[in-house]
C-alpha cells in the first residue's frame, strides 16, 4: 500500500529500502532518502539527510522482498533465548569457580556446563533448521494482478 515502507532486492543485486510513493500499473515508485552523518563544531556528528529523490522499479525487476510480521522482520525468539542464556550461563558459572576456587571438573560442575552447552548447541540448531525468514524464497512469487476490469 502506499506509505508503506519496503525492503526488496532487484535482479541487478541492488537493496532497496523506502516508503512506497506511488503504485502505478505494473510499477512501483520508491522514495529513496539519501543521508549523511557530518562532524559538528562541537566534536559530535550528526546525520541529515541530504537529498531525496523518487526511483521506480517495474515489478520484475524485484528479486526478493522483506518479509514483515506486523511491523517487524520476522525473527524466532527461543533460539536467540537459548544461545544468549545458554553462552552467559556457561561464562558465569566459569567465572564463579574460578571466583570461589571450585574445580572445574568435579560433577556436579560438568553437569551444569553440560546444560549450558546444550541449550546453546539447541539454539544454533534451532536457527540452523528454522532459518529466520527475512527475505521471500521460492515458494513465494511476485506478480502483477491487474484491477481493471
Amino acid at each position: 500500500m502506499t506509505g508503506t515502507r519496503i525492503v526488496f532486492e532487484t535482479f541487478s543485486a541492488e537493496y532497496v529500502n523506502g516508503p512506497i510513493e506511488i503504485m502505478r500499473n505494473d510499477s512501483l515508485f520508491v522514495m529513496i532518502y539519501v543521508a549523511r552523518t557530518y562532524g559538528t563544531i562541537w566534536g559530535t556528528t550528526i546525520t541529515d539527510t541530504i537529498r531525496t529523490y523518487l526511483a521506480g522499479f517495474h515489478y520484475k525487476d524485484i528479486k526478493k522482498i522483506q518479509l514483515f510480521s506486523g511491523r517487524r522482520p520476522r525473527e524466532p525468539i527461543i533460539p536467540k533465548a537459548l544461545i544468549v542464556g545458554g553462552a552467559g550461563y556457561f561464562v558465569l558459572n566459569l567465572a564463579n569457580g574460578a571466583y570461589f576456587n571450585s574445580s572445574i571438573t568435579n560433577k556436579k560442575n560438568l553437569k551444569r556446563l553440560g546444560i549450558s552447552v546444550g541449550a546453546v548447541g539447541a539454539g544454533l540448531l534451532i536457527n540452523k533448521l528454522l532459518k529466520p525468514k527475512s527475505f521471500s524464497g521460492r515458494k513465494e512469487k511476485i506478480e502483477y494482478v491487474s484491477m481493471k476490469r
